[in-house]
Order: structure tokens, then C-alpha cells, then sequence
């Protein structure tokens, strides 16, 4: 402001001194790995030094099968876990996120209709398949809803199944208003199960504890039924 005021430039001061003003850096390109295997070994690297290591390459597909991304789960040995992701880009694939919103988690295995049940992460979708119940997730889960495409849902009778924490209300409140905006909009329920821990608890949690799929399906669908359209 004070220059502007003088009736002077950035570039002037450059000029009075006879150089020019120093090039904009150039943004490093991404590298292009020719398979998704080169691309995870590309993000382990710098992971692992800090002590983790890879537990699970988690593959995000589009509705004919064919992978769009990866969402890699890293363990680190004192506990707890990280997620680093790559997707495909043409013929090649980068070591990142990527602009594009990413497909729902099962995308190609959500039936043509019913019900859906939405989990906050991959393991506890994974956990409702088990309990047969017709699941879906999004990468990232409460951090990123607005980073997937929803519009498969659009019209979708779906139930919400939080963890059990203020990561999990958020989650609700994100993923309810992406859908109430779809066209048309999906029909929203939320079941808070009674049996999930006290923090963080999930469906895979439940059958973990329980051990028994037809129960814990019979439980959820009782008390989706129950459950008011939000």
C-alpha cells in the first residue's frame, strides 16, 4: 500500500536497480508411475520412516469395475494409523489424492434398490457386507465427505451409521446435507446403535463383540425401521 501510494510498482524498484524481478518457481510435476504398485511404494517410502507400515491397499472402483484409486492404510508400530492415497490418471498413476471426487467405497456392488447403509470407513462397510447388509463408505470419512461422488444415491432410501463420537455427528451432518442435496434427494435415516463402545465404536466394533452377522443385521434393520426420516 505505502508504494502504491508513491506511485511506484513492485517491478519498478527492480528496474530502477537495471535487474527484473525473480521468475515465479515452477510447480513440481507429479511423477507418473506405470503401475499402482510402483505408485504405493513411491508414498511407503516417507510413511515408513516413521515407523509404520502398510496394513491394507484398500481399491476404489467405478461402477464397471475398472480402479480409479487406492486408499493405503499405513500401522504405525506404537498403534494407531495413517492414510495415504493414489488414483489413476490416464495410463498412469500419481501419488496422490487427485482433483477428481472419488467413487463410493463398493460402488459396483450397491444393488439397483433397497436400502443402503452408509458407514464412516471402509472397515466397518466391509463389517456390514459381512452382516449382509447392502453397505457403501466414502474415502476419507468424516474429514472429506465432499471429495466423493454421492450421485448414486440420488433418490436412495439410505441409513447412516456414525462411530461413536463427535467425528461421527459431524459425519452425519456432512454426508445428510450432500444428500438432501441431490436430485432427487435420498430419503435419510441415522441409527445410532446402543451396542457400539463408548468411543469411536462402529459396526465392525459390533461384530467384533458379537461374532454374529445375522444378529447384528436383524438389530440394525430393526432400528433403521424405527428411525425417523432426517
Amino acid at each position: 500500500d505505502v508504494l502504491n501510494a508513491l506511485g511506484l510498482e513492485f517491478k519498478d524498484l527492480y528496474d530502477e536497480a537495471g535487474s527484473t524481478p525473480p521468475a515465479p518457481a515452477q510447480k513440481k510435476k507429479a511423477t507418473r508411475h506405470a503401475t499402482h504398485e510402483k505408485a504405493i511404494a513411491a508414498v511407503r517410502w516417507s510413511v515408513e520412516q516413521n515407523g509404520s507400515s502398510v496394513a491394507e491397499t484398500i481399491p476404489y472402483l467405478y461402477e464397471n469395475g475398472q480402479p480409479f484409486g487406492y486408499n493405503v492404510r499405513f500401522n504405525f508400530a506404537e498403534g494407531g494409523k495413517t492414510f495415504r492415497q493414489i488414483h489413476r490418471d490416464g495410463d498412469a498413476w500419481l501419488s496422490k489424492s487427485g482433483p477428481n471426487l472419488w467413487p463410493l467405497y463398493l460402488l459396483n456392488d450397491i444393488p439397483a434398490d433397497g436400502t443402503i447403509y452408509i458407514h464412516e470407513g471402509e472397515k466397518a462397510c466391509d463389517s456390514g457386507v459381512t452382516c449382509g447388509l447392502p453397505s457403501t463408505a466414502c474415502k476419507g470419512g468424516c474429514e472429506a465427505p465432499d471429495k466423493t461422488d454421492w450421485s448414486p444415491l440420488a433418490g436412495r432410501d439410505v441409513v447412516i451409521l456414525p462411530d461413536n463420537d463427535s467425528a461421527g455427528e459431524k459425519f452425519v451432518t456432512k454426508v445428510t446435507t450432500i444428500l438432501h442435496a441431490l436430485d432427487p434427494p435420498a430419503v435419510v435415516r441415522v441409527v445410532r446403535l446402543n451396542a457400539r463402545p463408548e468411543k469411536g465404536g462402529d459396526l465392525a466394533d459390533i461384530l467384533d463383540e458379537y461374532q454374529e452377522p445375522e444378529t447384528v443385521k436383524d438389530a440394525v434393520e430393526g432400528t433403521a425401521a424405527g428411525e425417523s426420516v432426517v
